[in-house]
């Protein structure tokens, strides 16, 4: 009896299957920009979302909510800070060792922060 080599065999599947793996790949970059924007679209809860939405079609003195924000990470903390500052809100508390701030923040403003990369979740404090 002879023995025959298995690289033959072994060739041609790889080669059948090799076209699969690029067709796949294509797929999953094409999807890549989606799964980024709905990432970036659900970093609040829904609440806080059509709080937003209302108080930009509604013209009066700016309504403020205190919200919790979950950082992205250690380095975000000090450009968060300056985010806030800047869309008017005032710091509460800054938890570092959570990665978490407290803040009134303007509610005009909550989705123009949920967008920014520092911040990675953001939902409303409970009142006190």
């Amino acid at each position: 009896m002879t023995r025959k080599s298995p690289t033959l065999p072994l060739l041609l599947i790889f080669s059948l299957l090799a076209p699969l793996t690029i067709a796949f790949r294509a797929d999953a970059q094409a999807n890549a920009p989606r799964a980024e924007q709905q990432r970036m679209v659900n970093k609040m809860t829904d609440r806080l979302r059509l709080r937003a939405r209302q108080a930009r079609s509604s013209s009066g003195s700016p309504e403020r909510t205190r919200v919790i924000l979950n950082l992205s990470d250690e380095a975000a903390k000090d450009r968060a800070r300056a985010v806030l500052e800047t869309s008017g809100a005032t710091i509460n508390q800054q938890l570092d060792a959570l990665g978490v701030m407290v803040a009134d923040v303007p509610v005009e403003k909550l989705e123009e922060l949920s967008w920014r990369n520092e911040v990675s979740w953001m939902s409303a404090s409970s009142p006190r």
